[in-house]
């Protein structure tokens, strides 16, 4: 598995395929961009790759935790092929602000209601 920080602040968590196929096109981005190259640096410097231990626990390293603001309690977002990992601070402030536009949001999208 792959740990590194996210969008918005949560740790994204990947499946080891899928954060080959993320490491591929991330490798692709031009770095003559001074803000392309700082998201690389950064995410490449926040990455942690790790396995669950036989209680299925993901070990996620004092950087990371402190980067995404983790503290005792968490909340947990599938999101198709990741997991991201939140402050519950964070988590709610995030649903809050988009939870209102929810369905504009959806029927822009082409997805509808």
């Amino acid at each position: 598995m792959a740990v590194a920080l996210g969008k918005d602040g949560c740790l994204e968590v990947y499946p080891k395929a899928d954060w080959l196929e993320r490491e591929t096109k991330v490798r692709q981005l031009s770095t003559n961009d001074p803000e392309i190259e700082a998201y690389v640096r950064i995410l490449s410097g926040s990455l942690h790759r790790g396995e669950l231990d036989k209680q299925h626990r993901l070990f996620l390293p004092p950087h990371l935790r402190e980067m995404a603001s983790l503290e005792r309690d968490i909340v947990i977002v599938g999101v198709f092929t990741r997991l991201e990992i939140w402050n519950v601070a964070n988590w709610q402030a995030y649903r809050e602000r988009y939870l209102q536009s929810y369905t504009e949001i959806a029927r822009r999208s082409g997805l509808g209601m």
